[in-house]
């Protein structure tokens, strides 16, 4: 299939250096890790000019839907249709797939999204928060959380499944190998109550997502995340639209709300739709904008 600029093709992980330069072109921090975590997760679709990426995308099955994300474009390479040849690529992927299609949408993208058939689903989104590491404050990480170890992987990710109702374990577990000082538990109830990872990308602390059953638990993950970061580190963290739970501990922290994320869903042929959480009052941060 080509589109005005180049071909489209199946992303591959040895593109993934590729894919992560022209992140960086756009304005991105994804690295190739995360590029090579994507695919092996799920697929991606690349349009070439020539040799050259002029755009990649992501593409996972979450279980009740598919998700897309890490659309990007040559910013030399824009208005010729490669944003729209890339989300017609997972259109007709969701579409066979028989499932609903979803995506977190930019500002600026939200419109050609809604052109194309999806829907924003009023109230659900992320929102961005960003600021700068506040450092140790002398008080240390708060008590209950411990490091979490490969041994809490399964329960990090039964409670994953739970609170989300997604089918993205290579996803959670590769940010327990690549971001270790992200990586947290809270036990309780014979379990484990909660838990938080993240990673450092392209030079930001990027905590999420964290999950938990109770706002406190959730908190003293955050605050011990926080305190680990070094002072002046930029910091990122996407919160479910809305949710204040943590908004006074982020704002205590330094960071500020900004870039709303809209969740966009384009229905299956059958109508069924999705949401991005099952349990939304389990979710305190995401993990990503690519796979909520």
């Amino acid at each position: 299939m080509r589109a005005e600029a180049g071909e489209l093709s199946p992303l591959t992980p040895d593109a993934a250096a590729a894919a992560a330069a022209l992140a960086r072109a756009c304005g991105w921090g994804h690295e190739a890790a995360d590029w090579r975590a994507r695919l092996a997760a799920g697929r991606g679709f690349a349009i070439r000019d020539g040799a050259r990426l002029v755009g990649a995308v992501g593409l996972h099955d979450a279980g009740p839907g598919l998700f897309m994300g890490m659309l990007l474009t040559d910013p030399g390479a824009r208005g010729r249709g490669i944003g729209s040849a890339l989300t017609r690529a997972c259109m007709s992927a969701a579409k066979a797939a028989g499932k609903p299609l979803g995506l977190f949408a930019t500002a600026l993208g939200r419109p050609i999204y809604e052109r194309m058939g999806f829907e924003a689903p009023e109230g659900v989104g992320l929102t961005s928060w960003r600021g700068t590491g506040p450092g140790a404050d002398g008080t240390g990480a708060p008590a209950g959380p411990r490091r979490a170890t490969p041994a809490d992987l399964p329960e990090i990710l039964r409670l994953d499944a739970r609170a989300t109702g997604q089918a993205r374990a290579p996803l959670v577990a590769d940010l327990l190998v690549r971001g270790p000082e992200f990586a947290l538990v809270v036990e309780g109830g014979g379990g484990l109550a909660g838990f938080a990872l993240g990673v450092g990308r392209s030079g930001t602390a990027a905590p999420g997502p964290i999950l938990a059953g109770m706002p406190e638990t959730a908190c003293a993950l955050l605050s011990a995340q926080l305190a680990a970061v070094a002072p002046g580190r930029p910091v990122r963290l996407d919160a479910p639209q809305g949710d204040g739970r943590l908004a006074e501990l982020l704002g205590a922290a330094g960071l500020v709300p900004s870039d709303p994320i809209p969740f966009m869903i384009r229905p299956a042929p059958d109508g069924r739709r999705f949401r991005p959480w099952a349990r939304p009052e389990e979710v305190f941060a995401a993990l990503s904008a690519f796979g909520g």
